[in-house]
């Protein structure tokens, strides 16, 4: 946890890898890995990992929110808020995918505010 709030991602993954060898079958050190590839930008590898949770429990909320994550990053704002508001069925006080629905509206609004911007100019 210190390392991750370090935001030292890398090292996480490692850690976790570390970790799973040891516990193969632990679900939150699957999540924290899939969720720090996917803050790295390791999108392919954080969505098969959080897939590879969900085949076993369709309902997770970490693994949810991680499809969400990597939705966004790859600019697919309605895909990511529909995993995020998923995430929010399952586990009303998620917190991060709570700041997540924020975010992307924030940035629908800021997208729709720039095409207003250039439909003006021209």
């Amino acid at each position: 946890k210190q390392w991750y709030q370090r935001r030292v991602r890398g090292k996480v993954v490692y850690l976790m890898d570390r970790a799973l060898e040891i516990a193969p079958a632990c679900v939150q050190y699957k999540v924290t890995r899939a969720e720090c590839l996917a803050l790295l930008g390791r999108y392919s590898e954080a969505q098969q990992s959080a897939n590879d949770i969900l085949r076993n429990n369709s309902l997770n909320a970490g693994a949810l929110y991680v499809k969400g994550l990597c939705l966004f990053f790859q600019d697919h704002l309605d895909k990511a808020r529909q995993h995020f508001l998923q995430v929010l069925r399952v586990d009303p006080d998620h917190s991060k995918a709570r700041n997540a629905v924020k975010d992307v509206k924030e940035l629908e609004r800021r997208q729709r505010d720039e095409e207003e911007n250039v439909s003006r100019e021209e």
